[in-house]
C-alpha cells in the first residue's frame, strides 16, 4: 500500500516544507522511498517501494492501488472529476489541476482523509499523517457515541477526529479556489460529491468467494466476528479455498486460541478440520494470552477504533503470519458493521505485508437465496462430517469475549471509573459488575468502551 499526501496552499515557505516533511515521516510505514512534486498551488507526495508521480495534460496524479493511469487521465479530460472512477479495481487517487485538487476512491479503494489548516487543505492516506502535520487531535463526540452504541464506524464522512473527514468508497471530492465578494481568492472550497452507486449488481456467493482467491500465498482464518450464524459462510469459504488450490500443499488455516478462556474454539477447529483429508490443510492455532493483549498497539496501527474482538484478533493474526502468507481470507462482514474493514485491511497490509480479504462483506446476509447458495457450495466442497460439525459447534467459533473481559477486569474498571472524556459510562459499569450474566450485545459494547478508552489514551 502506497502512502499518498497533498498540501494545497497559497504560496510556499518554511512552514510548507515542515508540513510536507511531517506528512512524509508519518507515512513512512507505507513505503521506504518518497517522491514529491510541486504542481501549481499543490504539493504532491507519495511514499512507496517505487514511488511515482504522473504528469500530463496540465495535471499531476498519484495513485494507491491498481489503475491504468493513461486511461484515467483521458477520462478526466473527457468527463471531469467523475472520470476518475472507472473499472473494477479498487484504488485511491489524488489529482492536481490548475483549480486545486480532486480526490477519488474507486469502489472500496484505499482510504483517503482531508482537513483544513490555517488557510490550507491537507490530504493523506492516514489521519496520523494529518495529525503530525498540525491538525488538532480533537475527538469527535458524535462519532464516538455512535460507535459505542452501535459499533458502526467509517460509514460516513466524519471520522473520530473532529477536524478530519474521509473520502467514502465510490466518492469524488473537489477542492478548488473560493472567490470572495471582492473577486479575489480567499481560501479553498470543498465539494464532496455523493458516492457513486455500485455498478457490480447482485453478486453471487460463488463469484464473491472465487474473486477473493489469487495467485499469491493465501491462507484462511477461522473466526466468527461474534456472529451467531457465521459457521455456514466460514465453511463455504474454507471449501472454496480447498477446491481451488492449485498445488499439493495444504491450505494454511489459522485459528485464535486464548489459553484459559474456554474450550469452544479448539472444539470447532478439530471438528471441522478433522474429517478433511490429510495434507489438504495446514492448521496452526495462534495462542494469544490475555495478559499480552496489545490494544494500544492495535489502535495505534489502525489510527481509530474498530468494533469487535475479531478486529483485534485479525490484526494480531496477520502480524503473526507475516512471511508465511500474503493474503488471509475471513468470513468477517457477513453481518454487522463492515465500513471499518477496508481500513483494517489497509493498515495491516501497509505494516505487515499481509492483505486481509473479506469476500462476503458486500453480500446480504439476510438473503435466503444466498444462504442456500453457500449451503450448496459447502456441501460440494467439504466432507459431510465437516459441514455437520460446523453447524453443531458454531457457537464455539470465537474465543469467549466474556472470559477475555473477565481477565481484563482491572483495566476495564480503571477505564470506566476514570474516563478520558465525558462522564462515567453507567451502562458499561453495570455490565462489568455482571459479566457472567451480560448479553452478547452488552459484552460487545463493553469491549468497544475499552478500545475507545485506549484510543483516547494514546
Amino acid at each position: 500500500m502506497a502512502g499518498l499526501a497533498a498540501l494545497l496552499s497559497f504560496g510556499s515557505d518554511r512552514t510548507t516544507t515542515q508540513t510536507l516533511r511531517a506528512l512524509s515521516d508519518a507515512l513512512a510505514p507505507r513505503g521506504d522511498d518518497e517522491a514529491m512534486a510541486e504542481h501549481g498551488a499543490s504539493r504532491l507526495l507519495v511514499r512507496a517501494a517505487l514511488p511515482k508521480i504522473y504528469e500530463g495534460d496540465g495535471v499531476a496524479l498519484i495513485v494507491d492501488g491498481i489503475a491504468e493511469v493513461t486511461s484515467l487521465l483521458t477520462r478526466f479530460g473527457m468527463h471531469g472529476p467523475s472520470g476518475l472512477l472507472s473499472g473494477a479495481q479498487p484504488y485511491a487517487v489524488i489529482l492536481s489541476d490548475p483549480d486545486g485538487l480532486v480526490l477519488a476512491r474507486n469502489h472500496d479503494g484505499p482510504p483517503l482523509y482531508y482537513a483544513r489548516s490555517r488557510g490550507a487543505v491537507l490530504v493523506a492516506s492516514e489521519p496520523a499523517a494529518l495529525l503530525a502535520a498540525g491538525i488538532p487531535a480533537v475527538p469527535n463526540e458524535a462519532v464516538m457515541s455512535r460507535f459505542l452504541n452501535t459499533g458502526a464506524c467509517d460509514e460516513v464522512p466524519a471520522t473520530f477526529f473532529d477536524g478530519i473527514r474521509r473520502v467514502l468508497p465510490g466518492q469524488v471530492v473537489e477542492v478548488s479556489r473560493h472567490t470572495g465578494a471582492s473577486g479575489q481568492s480567499d481560501g479553498w472550497a470543498v465539494r464532496a460529491h455523493p458516492p457513486a452507486p455500485s455498478r457490480s449488481g447482485r453478486l453471487s456467493a460463488r463469484m464473491a468467494l472465487l474473486g477473493a482467491l489469487g495467485d499469491e500465498r493465501t491462507g484462511m482464518v477461522l473466526l466468527g466476528a461474534g456472529q451467531s450464524d457465521i459457521a455456514l459462510p466460514t465453511a463455504a469459504l474454507l471449501g472454496v479455498a480447498l477446491a481451488e488450490r492449485e498445488s499439493h500443499r495444504g491450505v494454511p488455516v489459522y485459528s485464535a486460541a486464548l489459553p484459559g478462556t474456554g474450550k469452544g474454539v479448539p472444539n470447532f477447529t478439530s471438528a471441522v478440520l478433522g474429517p478433511i483429508p490429510d495434507g489438504a490443510v495446514r492448521h496452526r492455532a495462534l495462542p494469544f494470552y490475555t495478559d499480552e493483549i496489545d490494544v494500544d498497539g492495535f489502535v495505534a496501527d489502525l489510527g481509530e477504533p474498530v468494533p469487535g474482538l475479531s478486529g483485534y484478533l485479525l490484526w494480531a493474526m496477520a502480524r503473526a503470519t507475516g512471511g508465511e502468507v500474503d493474503t488471509l481470507l475471513a468470513a468477517t462482514g457477513w453481518r454487522g458493521p463492515t465500513g471499518h474493514l477496508s481500513r483494517l485491511s489497509d493498515r495491516v497490509a501497509a505494516r505487515y505485508g499481509v492483505t486481509l480479504r473479506f469476500p462476503l462483506k458486500d453480500l446480504d446476509g439476510t438473503d435466503e437465496g444466498l444462504r442456500a447458495e453457500l449451503q450448496t457450495i459447502a456441501e460440494r466442497t467439504l466432507p459431510h462430517a465437516s459441514l455437520r460439525a460446523a453447524a453443531t459447534h458454531s457457537a464455539g467459533l470465537d474465543p469467549a469475549l466474556a472470559d477475555v473481559l473477565q481477565r481484563l477486569r482491572a483495566e476495564l474498571a480503571t477505564a470506566l471509573l476514570y474516563p478520558r472524556t465525558g462522564e462515567q459510562d453507567q451502562v458499561a459499569l453495570a455490565g462489568l459488575s455482571q459479566l457472567g450474566k451480560a448479553s452478547g450485545p452488552e459484552l460487545e459494547r463493553l469491549w468497544r468502551r475499552y478500545v475507545l478508552d485506549r484510543w483516547l489514551n494514546i
